[in-house]
Formats: C-alpha cells, sequence, structure tokens
C-alpha cells in the first residue's frame, strides 16, 4: 500500500542539507516524491510499505545526521496508486 508520510526532521540548516536527506532517501526502492524543506523542517514522501517501513525512512535521514519522526500518514492520492 502506498502513503503519503509526512515528516519532521531536525538539524537541517541550509539547503544542503535538504539534499542529503534526499541522496539518502533516494537509496529506497519504495520512496518517491519527496519534498525537503530545510526552513521549516517538514518533508513529505510517497512510500510503498511493501517495499519499505516508516522505520527504513527514520533510518535513512538519520544516516544523513538529521533527527526526523513521522507527523503524519494518509493514503496516496490516487494518481500516485495507479
Amino acid at each position: 500500500m502506498k502513503k503519503l508520510i509526512n515528516l519532521k526532521i531536525s538539524g537541517m540548516h541550509c539547503r544542503s542539507c535538504s539534499i542529503l536527506a534526499k541522496e539518502e532517501l533516494s537509496e529506497l526502492k519504495g520512496v518517491s516524491q519527496m519534498e525537503i524543506n530545510h526552513e521549516t523542517g517538514e518533508g513529505s514522501i510517497i512510500l510503498d510499505e511493501n517495499v519499505n517501513s516508516k522505520e527504513d525512512v527514520i533510518k535513512a535521514i538519520e544516516r544523513a545526521g538529521y533527527v526526523s519522526e513521522v507527523s503524519s500518514e494518509s493514503e496516496a492520492p490516487a494518481e500516485v496508486i495507479s
């Protein structure tokens, strides 16, 4: 099942921080449509839970050097699922 996952990410200070987090997330095959904003400390992704878990996402962001948590999740929009 694909879900829209919203994240709260702390420790990012600049655009490069967002890029590092995206690079780590891009290594996960079940993650798509990443949006990471260092200014707000928020991010969103589409996660295929048949491929990766939310814990995998948190660990990927930790590998980039930041702390994150899931702030909300919902079913992915219909246009993403198909």
